[in-house]
């Protein structure tokens, strides 16, 4: 009868335990709803238990399917708060202290997750953070997970906070204040990264869907799409190691010896798959969807420097991002890696990412890219200092002028937008070149001219109001130009709000 009494009793707590509401780790008390828009939440529960959200004056019901999976969508509203969430089910939980404003995902790989708590910054993180407590830090249980099928599980609910200057993180905490304190709307964001990572991994596989070519990746993702010829033959290795363990498992419980454990052969090795096309966004990014987000602050490429298809890999990330949080406005602020000679000093791969970020960034329309030539070490990948500090105060004075409509914010990098000849002299016309100077009081360097020999040459700079005149010695009819096209150049061309020129070069010939 105990046995019965306590069978049973363990029954109704498991059934208890099922019937409870569960929101997705994402949602706590001290968090930000993305503003002005349809802002979906979800969980599990017991199928066809109903289950309702109460928030301000809304109140929207839903009913889990036969999966327990359950989402309501709140209305847009504006920005405001503090509110409270309250999610009713057979259980009830209430989440406090809500705002409404701008929501953030922060990723990358190892520049991206640099702290507030070093001597050089913690001063400055110290000084604006105590300003508001309007910008909430979502800190995930981990930084990075990885998973061959995108993850509904953060291994841990998120813990949503005013943050800390001493364990915080620098780059969305000079992005995200500054616009804060401009603006009044309350900003959070969530960060995730991990060194060493190229792009391919953080790419959900709709992205690579949503774009052409990339053949060469599409091709590994194979073996994970359920229908391909890949993916059947690999399931046909799984089915008979399967069917080897059971016999082995079978002899040994007849002999009276351990049964060996079932470790199924992953169809992407565990040792590598952080590096596998869309295993750190289903493991990292995947758990966060759909939230409704304001953008992605993206301090990545390092890994990916000499990669000539990186534009459309930032195409397919974009795409892939705004489809799985259902945020087809959702805008990208991309970092620049910093000169450095860990690429070579004889050569101008990084130019060429740099390159391809820009010429993403001007055809998505709704991306924004920062330079960082002039303010990081040639000789450390992961510039320290204030280096960061003013990376991310780059990108959020971008984010006020076209996001937030403060036209009166200088945000804006010189930029090449033409060019003449007229004998042996090049005429190079910027924008956004108002006030143009060297930096340090020097020369300008790192301008190039080429014949039509293709050959380039250092070149003589004379600044004339928005235009740079070029001459060099060893080129006596110029065709084409280049400005910092090398790993290791620092410009010191600055305009009047102290922003470097952007890397460019007139051809690709």
């Amino acid at each position: 009868m105990n046995a019965v009494t306590v069978g049973t009793l363990l029954l109704l707590i498991a059934t208890a335990a099922q019937a409870d509401v569960r929101p997705a780790e994402i949602f706590n008390s001290h968090m930000v709803l993305q503003r002005d828009a349809d802002v979906p939440i979800w969980g599990r529960a017991e199928p066809g238990e109903t289950i309702t959200a109460s928030f301000k004056q809304q109140r929207v019901s839903s009913v889990a399917d036969a999966e327990g999976n359950w989402e309501v969508r709140l209305a847009p509203e504006p920005y405001g708060g503090p509110f409270i969430l309250i999610l009713r089910g057979n259980n009830t939980i209430e989440f406090t202290d809500i705002l409404v404003g701008d929501v953030w995902i922060v990723g990358g790989q190892s520049n991206a997750p640099w702290g507030t708590g070093t001597p050089e910054l913690l001063p400055f993180a110290q000084e604006i953070m105590a300003k508001t407590t309007a910008v909430r830090h979502g800190k995930l249980a981990f930084l990075n997970k990885t998973c061959e099928y995108p993850d509904a599980a953060l291994n841990g609910r998120v813990d949503w906070s005013t943050g800390d200057p001493q364990r915080s993180f620098a780059l969305p905490v000079f992005f995200l204040y500054p616009i804060n304190l401009a603006t009044g709307i309350p900003q959070g964001y969530v960060l995730t990264a991990m060194a060493g990572t190229p792009i391919e991994p953080w790419i959900p596989i709709q992205g690579y869907h949503a774009v052409a070519g990339l053949d060469d990746v599409k091709a590994k993702l194979k073996i994970i799409e359920p229908g391909t010829a890949e993916y059947k033959a690999h399931s046909e290795k799984q089915f008979a190691y399967v069917r080897q363990w059971l016999g082995q498992a079978k002899l040994n419980d007849k002999e009276g010896l351990p049964v060996p454990a079932l470790e199924m052969p992953s169809r992407v090795h565990r040792t590598r798959q952080h590096q596998y096309p869309t295993c750190l966004y289903n493991g990292c990014f995947a758990p966060l969807a759909p939230m409704a987000v304001k953008g992605v602050f993206w301090y990545q490429g390092e890994s990916n420097v000499g990669d000539g298809d990186y534009q459309k890999k930032l195409e397919a990330f974009a795409a892939g991002v705004r489809l799985a949080f259902r945020s087809a406005g959702a805008s990208f602020f991309i970092v620049q890696p910093c000169p450095c000679d860990v690429y070579g000093t004889d050569n101008a791969k990084l130019a060429v990412l740099w390159e391809q970020q820009l010429a993403f960034a001007d055809a998505d329309g709704r991306s924004y890219v920062a330079a960082t030539g002039d303010i990081g070490d040639v000789k450390d990948l992961h510039p320290g200092g204030r280096s960061k500090e003013h990376i991310a105060r780059r990108l959020s004075n971008l984010a006020l002028k076209y996001l937030y409509g403060q036209q009166d914010v200088k945000a804006d990098f010189p930029r090449y937008q033409s060019f003449s000849t007229t004998g042996d002299q090049m005429v190079v016309t910027l924008k956004h070149a108002e006030a143009l100077h060297s930096a340090d009081g020097e020369a300008i360097r790192h301008f190039e001219v080429a014949g039509a020999d293709g050959r380039y040459y250092p070149a003589r700079a004379t600044i004339s109001g928005s235009k740079i005149l070029l001459t060099s010695d060893k080129v006596s009819s110029p065709v084409n130009a280049r400005y910092c096209w090398s790993n290791v150049a620092v410009p010191n061309l600055h305009n009047g709000n102290g922003l470097p020129l952007l890397s460019f070069r007139t051809s690709k010939d």
